[in-house]
């Protein structure tokens, strides 16, 4: 049996925006240095992340799940 693929989410540029925003605003935090590894991995996160949410894009909860203070 083959394995259908997961349903990926399309990010518009509103969505990446704010994505960017979150990423940026964390890395800033952590000090995170952008290349480093913990800045890719932080990335990868979310963008995992952000492919398995709903419909509706939440900026702040993004950020408090990211942070592990949200569910």
């Amino acid at each position: 049996m083959t394995a259908l693929p997961l349903p990926t989410r399309i990010a518009y540029p509103e969505e990446l925006a704010a994505l960017r925003r979150v990423y940026d605003r964390i890395c800033r935090e952590d000090v995170l240095p952008e290349g480093s590894p913990d800045a890719a991995e932080l990335s990868a996160r979310a963008m995992s992340l952000f492919q398995h949410t709903g419909e509706v894009f939440d900026e702040a909860a993004f950020y408090e799940i990211l942070r592990g203070k949200g569910q």
